[in-house]
């Protein structure tokens, strides 16, 4: 539904970046997918580590979707690439 890029810091802040391509679809659509991402990030950024820049890019099966199936799809995300803080 998303892929997650990451890598570690760079300056003394974490960045983060949402992108859905054109290939997700027309630009409603588009926006729709990253301000999910955005609401999802939102929610989870208490628990991320802070020590990595972050960059998710939305799909097209995204749109499939609704907001809690997306929200266990995210976290599941995190889990599996050990970014939550302990």
């Amino acid at each position: 539904y998303f892929r997650l890029f990451v890598a570690p810091k760079s300056d003394t802040s974490p960045k983060v970046a949402f992108v859905a391509s054109k290939k997700t679809g027309n630009a409603v659509q588009r926006n729709r997918c990253k301000r999910h991402l955005k609401e999802l990030f939102r929610h989870a950024q208490p628990q991320l580590l802070q020590d990595y820049d972050y960059v998710w890019s939305a799909k097209r099966q995204m749109l499939d979707l609704n907001y809690s199936d997306l929200q266990i799809a995210f976290n599941r995300c995190n889990e599996k690439g050990n970014l939550w803080q302990v």
